[in-house]
């Protein structure tokens, strides 16, 4: 293999280590099907961003919820609404950015090693629910001291709206736990 070989191949190699998005300290960690990925970016998968879309449902007018307003895939406003509309396309962007400020936090914040589906569950957790109260979970603590079927248990706690048991968060919790378990 002559040099300008190995610099193409090189080159492929970080295109790819980019492209993936797994890297920590400039050392390319591994992104085969099933590992367990710790200390890395992870990103959510098309799987974990549909339960997020399917458990939020889009709407192109703001709402009122528990918390204030949203609007699109439940993108927060606040106590007063920011938008008067919105499009497919511009709800979309908006999961993106607040599914990355989730990614972002468990990525820092999870201390152990997880899978593709466990990360997943985990970001339409803490998109749901806010990253703060995330960081203050039981399923964080329980999680980060290894426990993972203690933190697996800690899904069904976040079921609650205005006081009541409310039956979509029983089941986007269920679904969330099954994508962890599995």
């Amino acid at each position: 293999m002559t040099d300008n070989d190995k610099l193409i191949v090189a080159g492929g190699l970080l295109l790819v280590a980019g492209f993936l998005n797994f890297t920590r300290q400039g050392q390319q960690i591994s992104a085969d099907i099933g590992q367990k990925i710790v200390g890395g970016i992870m990103n959510s998968s098309e799987n974990g961003l549909q339960i997020i879309r399917d458990f939020e449902t889009f709407s192109p007018k703001p709402y009122k919820d528990a918390g204030g307003w949203s609007i699109g895939y439940g993108h927060y406003m606040g106590a007063v609404p920011t938008m008067t509309s919105v499009t497919l396309d511009q709800a979309e962007q908006m999961l993106a950015l607040d599914a990355g400020k989730a990614e972002a936090a468990i990525s820092k914040f999870v201390k152990v090693p997880l899978t593709q589906n466990q990360f997943d569950a985990l970001v339409s957790l803490a998109y749901n629910i806010g990253v703060n109260a995330f960081l203050r979970s039981t399923l964080l603590s329980k999680l980060n001291a290894g426990d993972y079927a203690g933190a697996s248990s800690q899904f069904s706690v976040w079921r609650m709206s205005e006081g009541k048991i409310n039956d979509t968060l029983v089941a986007r919790r269920a679904q969330e736990q099954q994508l962890f378990n599995s």
